[in-house]
């Protein structure tokens, strides 16, 4: 059998959340979700990773993206942050794989389902894009 040469008390029990900032996040999953509630509404799941900051590389931010037509500002701010070109046809969802995006990011406190307890989280609050 064997054995890990490990000190586990050196060894956090939780991974340290990601500062809130300005993050150039590559986009890795981006599919199209019913909600649960309903299965009326739809929206995007966008899952990135951060690219340029040593400290969280490779660590995962998730945004949810609703395609309601008043929230539809915020899947704008992803396309022109990703350079995609908006057609009236439409946007193939496969453009977004491998894009870089800067975002920003801010903290947000939760309360956990299973143990009730507050944890902290990041999420995007804005794609920054070239507004020219």
């Amino acid at each position: 059998m064997a054995t890990l040469d490990i000190n586990f008390n050196d060894v956090p029990l939780e991974m340290p959340p990601i500062d809130p900032g300005t993050y150039f996040l590559e986009i890795v999953e981006i599919p199209s979700k019913e909600t649960a509630k309903d299965g009326l509404s739809q929206y995007l799941l966008v899952k990135m990773k951060i690219v340029n900051d040593p400290n969280f590389a490779e660590r995962r931010v998730t945004d949810f993206l609703s395609l309601k037509e008043e929230w539809l500002w915020r899947l704008n701010q992803l396309v022109k942050a990703a350079g995609i070109e908006a057609r009236p046809e439409g946007i193939d969802l496969e453009e977004f794989l491998g894009k870089t995006v800067q975002a920003q990011l801010k903290s947000r406190v939760y309360k956990d389902n299973e143990t009730g307890e507050s944890r902290e989280t990041v999420n995007v609050s804005k794609y920054v894009y070239n507004q020219a």
